[in-house]
């Protein structure tokens, strides 16, 4: 699934099993739909996937960049695609390779 809609709240909380704490485990969980999208251990840090995007943009700006986001699972997985079509090299007719930078 394609999407901008990458920019969603999420948040750790406890894992329970009925009424009781599982140890050294958390739920993410996606504060908009209360989905849980994953469990971690006590010990992960949670990254936003606009952190993750703010982060490339930084460092790409001012390049010939097309960027492609795509959230799976819904968004618990993101990947983002950054291709440089100005890096484009020939290699047969009709062959074109460029670079591309692929986050997951």
């Amino acid at each position: 699934m394609e999407t901008k809609e990458y920019s969603f709240p999420v948040k750790t909380e406890p894992l329970l099993a009925g009424k009781t704490k599982i140890p050294d485990k958390m739920a993410v969980v996606r504060e908009d739909t209360n989905e849980t999208l994953g469990i971690v251990s006590n010990h992960y840090g949670l990254l936003e996937h606009k952190e993750v995007i703010n982060s490339f943009r930084n460092i790409l700006k001012g390049q010939n960049v097309e960027e492609k986001i795509e959230l799976q699972k819904n968004g618990a997985q993101l990947f983002a695609t950054y291709s440089f079509p100005d890096s484009q090299i020939k290699v047969t007719e009709g062959d074109l390779v460029s670079m591309r930078l692929v986050a997951k």
